[in-house]
């Protein structure tokens, strides 16, 4: 008889589905903020993307700080 070593597939992890995204933009005389909330069943989340008139830029999740790609996989997920 062979030999198998068959495991039962990993359970695949799916996001949460999105209920609400509200996004809105703050101009400010030198700044531009885009906020965008993001709601689930489980929690919602805002994050803010701080355009200074300076040049640099700087993303939040909940008012900590967060890198670019996270920003753009998380708040602008689906959006594409």
């Amino acid at each position: 008889p062979a030999i198998t070593n068959e495991e039962a597939p990993a359970a695949i992890e799916t996001p949460e589905p999105v209920i609400s995204r509200n996004e809105e933009l703050i101009v400010e005389k030198n700044q531009v903020i885009t906020v965008i909330k993001v709601s689930t069943e489980k929690e919602s989340s805002e994050y803010r993307k701080v355009v200074h008139k300076y040049g640099a830029v700087f993303f939040f999740k909940n008012g900590e700080a967060i890198s670019q790609a996270t920003y753009e996989k998380e708040a602008l997920a689906g959006t594409h």
